[in-house]
C-alpha cells in the first residue's frame, strides 16, 4: 500500500513538471504581447497592446525571438488583442498573420488605417474590426482588393471599412506633373511628383523610401520619359509619363568684310551657333529679290548682301543671317602713248595707242576713246573686257 502511493506521488510530481515545461505563456516584444505555446515554439500570435506606441502607430513584426528560438513566426491575432484600445490609430500586419480572432481589433475607435500586407487575405473571424473608426481604409497589396473584399474584408457604407479598400500601388497616391514647355538646355529637364488630390495614403510617401524616380532621354531634344517605380509597401507597382523637349532656338550673325575688285573674296563669319549647324552661304545683289540668292561668289565690283543659313541640329533650330557688303572698283590707268601727226591731220586711236596698268589677270582693255587739244591726247570711255564680257 505504501509503495503504491509513492509510485502514484511521482507519477503526479512527473505529470507537473512536465506539464509546467510546455505551458503556455507570453512574451513582451516592444508594445506588443506575443502569446507562444512552448519555448521551442516556431509561430506564436499576438494577445496583448500595451496601449502606448507612438502616434498609436503599431507595425506587427512578422518574426520575433524567444528562448531557444532565434526567429519565430507571427502567423496571428488572437481575439481581443486591441480591443477597446483607444490609442491605435494605425496598425500593419505583416504577411505572415494569416488569420485574425473575433473582436481582435474591436473597439479601436481611432485606428483610421490597417495595412495588410498578405497577398492571400487571412481568415478574418466575426466582429474582428467591429466598432473601428468610420473612416478606416484598409490598405492591401497590388492586385488584390477583389480577393480582400471578396474574402469578408468589405468595404462601403455597410462594409467593416467604410473609408474603402485601396491597394498599396503608388499609382493611387501619387501624381507625376511633366514640364509643359521644355526646351533644350543642355541640363536635365524634371517632371513634379507630389501627392495625387483626394488620395489618403497610409502615411505620406517618401521618395528613396517609398518610391523611386528615373528618367530616360530628359536632356536632349525629343521625348523622355519619367518613370516613378514603387519601393517598400508599394513595391511592384509603378507609373510614368513622357514630355517633350524642344530644340533650342538660335539667333547666328554673318559679318564680310568688303574687299576692292580683283582681290580674293572675303570668307563670311558666322557666329551664334551653338550646335555646329551645317553652315552654307548664298549671295545676290543688294536690294534684289530674294529668289536670286545664289551660292556663288560675287566678283564684280558692286553692292551685295551674303545669307548665311544655319542648318537645323539635333537640338537646335536652325536659322539664317545676313549683311550687307560692298566689292570696290580697282583703280585703272590708262596712258595715251605719244604721237605725231601733220598739221590738219588726225592722231591715231584704239587701244593699240595706249598703256595700261591696273588690270587684274584675264581682264583686257577692249575699247578706248583718245581725244587731241592743245597737244595733249586724253584717254576716256575705257572699256574693260572681263572672261569675254565687257
Amino acid at each position: 500500500m505504501k509503495r503504491t502511493l509513492i509510485l502514484i506521488s511521482l507519477a503526479m510530481l512527473l505529470s507537473m513538471a512536465v506539464g509546467k515545461a510546455f505551458a503556455a505563456s507570453n512574451i513582451t516584444v516592444g508594445h506588443l504581447t506575443i502569446r507562444i505555446q512552448s519555448k521551442n515554439a516556431t509561430t506564436g500570435q499576438v494577445s496583448g497592446y500595451d496601449n502606448n506606441a507612438p502616434d498609436g502607430v503599431v507595425v506587427i513584426p512578422s518574426t520575433f525571438a524567444h528562448d531557444n528560438v532565434s526567429s519565430a513566426t507571427v502567423d496571428g491575432i488572437r481575439s481581443d488583442a486591441f480591443k477597446n484600445k483607444d490609442n491605435l490609430t494605425c496598425v500593419t500586419i505583416p504577411s505572415s498573420v494569416s488569420s485574425i480572432s473575433s473582436s481582435a481589433f474591436s473597439g479601436c475607435s481611432n485606428l483610421i488605417s490597417v495595412i495588410c500586407l498578405r497577398a492571400v487575405p487571412p481568415t478574418l473571424s466575426s466582429g474582428a474590426f467591429s466598432g473601428i473608426s468610420s473612416n478606416c481604409i484598409l490598405y492591401v497589396p497590388y492586385g488584390k482588393k477583389s480577393a480582400y473584399t471578396g474574402a469578408g474584408w468589405t468595404e462601403g457604407t455597410n462594409g467593416i471599412f467604410k473609408g474603402g479598400v485601396v491597394e498599396l500601388d503608388v499609382n493611387n497616391f501619387l501624381t507625376i506633373t511633366v514640364p509643359t514647355n521644355a526646351v533644350y538646355t543642355g541640363e536635365d529637364h524634371t517632371a513634379t511628383i507630389s501627392p495625387k488630390s483626394g488620395s489618403t495614403p497610409p502615411s505620406p510617401l517618401v521618395e528613396d523610401i517609398d518610391y523611386n524616380v528615373t528618367y530616360t532621354n530628359n536632356t536632349n531634344a525629343g521625348t523622355a520619359t519619367v518613370t516613378v517605380t514603387g519601393a517598400g509597401l508599394y513595391a511592384g507597382t509603378s507609373m510614368s509619363a513622357t514630355f517633350t523637349i524642344s530644340k533650342a532656338d538660335i539667333t547666328p550673325t554673318v559679318s564680310i568684310n568688303n574687299w576692292t575688285y580683283g582681290e580674293t573674296a572675303s570668307d563670311p563669319i558666322v557666329s551664334g551657333n551653338p550646335g555646329n549647324g551645317a553652315v552654307t552661304c548664298q549671295y545676290k545683289v543688294r536690294d534684289a529679290d530674294d529668289s536670286t540668292y545664289s551660292e556663288t561668289v560675287p566678283n564684280d565690283a558692286g553692292k551685295y548682301t551674303v545669307r548665311a543659313t544655319v542648318a537645323e541640329t539635333d537640338n537646335y533650330l536652325g536659322a539664317t543671317a545676313t549683311a550687307d557688303f560692298t566689292i570696290a572698283k580697282k583703280s585703272l590707268t590708262v596712258t595715251a602713248s605719244a604721237q605725231t601727226i601733220t598739221y590738219g591731220g588726225s592722231i591715231s586711236t584704239g587701244t593699240d595707242n595706249v598703256t595700261v596698268s591696273g588690270l587684274v589677270d584675264g581682264d583686257e582693255l577692249s575699247d578706248v576713246t583718245l581725244t587731241a587739244g592743245d597737244g595733249v591726247i586724253t584717254p576716256s570711255a575705257a572699256v574693260i573686257m572681263s572672261g569675254g564680257t565687257d
